[in-house]
């Protein structure tokens, strides 16, 4: 007759949490993964709509729940001024829910994605082309979602602006340099940005754009359509 295994309190503690924290499967050479779990956080919503499937959330705050003592993540709607930003699983969150960083499913709203294009959010939880410079686009799917890397940009670092004069993809030419506040406004100086990072049709002058600072140019990481 079979043993039937006996663990300690403690081992089986462990077995019991890493059952309920590891809901995928690894995949062998060649064998693709029937799901893939992925990090997420817990999430409290402080907004009084709630997150739809995707949508993506701008974090507030961090603090104990008090009714479980775990630290949970505060969050709330997009409002134009910037992240961080993490975003929402495949089910609508009222109050309490799952963040998400990484490649992830993220909806849209307006445009028209293609790979490479940094996106984010304006004042919706969904993100578009024109909005905060917060991710890069690694492909779209069907009913308004994308596949993007929620980590690829950081909103630390990059540089507001409009362009002087009209540039080329492959070009370096001169920009405004507009201040990070709410409405940005122009500062009066100049900097020269190079275009080299998505191609693309020609920045007109006027069109905003966002730069960050690679080694030594300032490279274009996001343009208005």
């Amino acid at each position: 007759m079979a043993k039937i295994p006996v663990f300690s309190e403690r081992t089986a503690k462990i077995l019991v949490k890493v059952a309920k924290d590891y809901r995928g499967t690894v995949p062998t050479n060649n064998q693709r993964p029937k799901e893939f779990p992925l990090p997420s956080k817990t999430c409290r919503n402080d907004n009084a709509e709630p997150v739809p499937p995707y949508g993506c959330m701008r974090v507030i705050d961090a603090e104990e729940d008090p009714d479980t003592g775990r630290y949970v993540i505060v969050i709330d709607k997009p409002n134009g001024t910037g992240g961080p930003f993490l975003f929402n699983g495949a089910r609508e969150v009222e109050k309490f829910g799952q963040a998400f960083s990484g490649v992830v499913k993220a909806a849209y709203s307006t445009g028209t994605p293609e790979v490479g294009q940094i996106w984010g959010p304006k004042s919706t939880w969904e993100i578009e082309a024109a909005g905060d410079p917060a991710v890069l686009v690694y492909g779209s799917l069907a009913d308004q979602e994308l596949i993007i890397g929620s980590q690829e940009i950081s909103t630390a670092g990059v540089v507001l602006g409009k362009m002087s004069v009209p540039i080329s993809f492959g070009e370096t030419a001169t920009a405004e340099v507009w201040s990070s506040e709410s409405p940005p406004t122009n500062t009066g100086e100049t900097a020269e940005v190079t275009f080299d990072w998505f191609p693309g049709d020609p920045i007109l002058a006027g069109k905003q754009v966002a730069w960050v600072k690679s080694g030594s140019i300032n490279r274009l990481m996001w343009a208005e359509c």
